[in-house]
């Protein structure tokens, strides 16, 4: 017996299990829910739009890491210079070297939102 509709699905979560409660959960938060399971599906299996843009190197992201260390760096040196009493060279500080700053394209900004987000569990 075949499906009135193949595009429409009633699902039941368990509420016992806590990985169901925090999907349902998520799913009543969100208006789109097709195109929420849609991406997660997809992507889930490898085949997503976001793929190519997920799929980089860990190590690409690394000058990026290095550009962020390098300008809180920068700022805290700019902190403790003004808070210095003194105009002397204070020994313990550590001298950086200047670099080009780092250009981002449009993949690797949108790896470092998706990053952002998954590290503060968004």
């Amino acid at each position: 017996m075949a499906k009135k509709n193949p595009y429409k699905f009633t699902i039941g979560f368990d509420r016992k299990k806590p990985s169901h409660v925090q999907a349902a959960e998520i799913l009543n938060e969100t208006e789109e829910k097709a195109e929420l399971i849609t991406k997660a599906l997809l992507n889930y299996l490898g085949k997503g739009i976001e793929q190519e843009v997920t799929a980089m190197n860990p190590d690409s992201y690394l000058p990026m890491i290095e550009e962020l260390i390098r300008r809180e760096v920068h700022r805290e040196m700019d902190q403790y210079k003004a808070a210095s009493d003194t105009d002397k060279p204070n020994e313990e500080v550590v001298e950086i070297i200047e670099e080009e700053p780092l250009q981002l394209d449009e993949a690797m900004a949108q790896n470092i939102s998706r990053a952002v987000r998954i590290f503060r569990n968004e």
